[in-house]
């Protein structure tokens, strides 16, 4: 079972005008998705939501947190 659920089809995407890359493989097509990061799980640097983006070619997961959430 995934925590994370694919909400869009493979695309390229932009976060802040940067073209998000794959930190692994260097792809740059991703499905986009929703992550809620819980206190007790070992990201507890992380806000909740996250804004997750799976890297169509490896699988590599790239976390993002919303600016309104950072605060």
């Amino acid at each position: 079972m995934s925590i994370f659920k694919k909400e869009t089809e493979a695309l390229s995407y932009t976060v802040k005008d940067k073209e998000i890359k794959c930190g692994h493989c260097g792809n740059n097509i991703f499905h986009r998705s929703y992550s809620r990061i819980e206190p007790v799980n070992v990201f507890t640097f992380a806000p909740n939501p996250a804004d997750c983006y799976i890297c169509a070619s490896c699988g590599h997961v790239e976390w993002f947190v919303p600016d309104e959430e950072k605060e």
